[in-house]
């Protein structure tokens, strides 16, 4: 079964991807991440290969350094990737503190004067070709001891 568009087929497989992609739009804004939690933007069974090296502890106004290395996403046969980006945030925040390309992805970031944990969100983007956008998202939460 096939679907057209001003005289051209369109797949649908390519339908399907868009259609799942619109539906999950709203849902994005909902997602909440939390300590020793991932989510990706796409349902599947596949897990990326997306690995954090970062100190256990830190002290106050010290620059931390948080290695990300991506082995791998989930994205689709057909397509290309041009980009892998991996940004640090507080949780539930849009603010990114730092934003480096991967692989290996290397963001500097300074401690804050509060001591104790101190989570941050490392979130990895996906981009590529045919359409030049996002491809996949994979968050984490990992925890850094803040000392005196």
């Amino acid at each position: 079964m096939a679907f057209c568009s001003r005289g051209r087929e369109i797949e649908p497989a390519f339908l399907s991807v868009v259609l799942l992609l619109l539906a999950l739009m709203p849902c994005v804004s909902a997602i909440r991440v939390t300590r020793n939690e991932s989510y990706a933007s796409i349902a599947s069974n596949c897990q990326p290969s997306v690995q954090n090296q970062y100190p256990v502890n830190a002290t106050v106004g010290q620059e931390v350094v948080i290695i990300t290395t991506v082995a791998s996403g989930c994205v689709g046969p057909d397509v290309t990737i041009s980009q892998v980006i991996v940004n640090i945030l507080p949780p539930e925040s849009s603010e990114i503190l730092s934003t480096a390309p991967a692989s290996p992805a290397v963001n500097m970031i300074t401690a804050p004067t509060t001591i104790g944990p101190w989570s941050l969100v490392v979130q990895v983007f996906w981009n590529g070709n045919p359409t030049s956008g996002n491809f996949e998202l994979f968050q984490t939460t990992i925890t850094i001891l803040i000392l005196h």
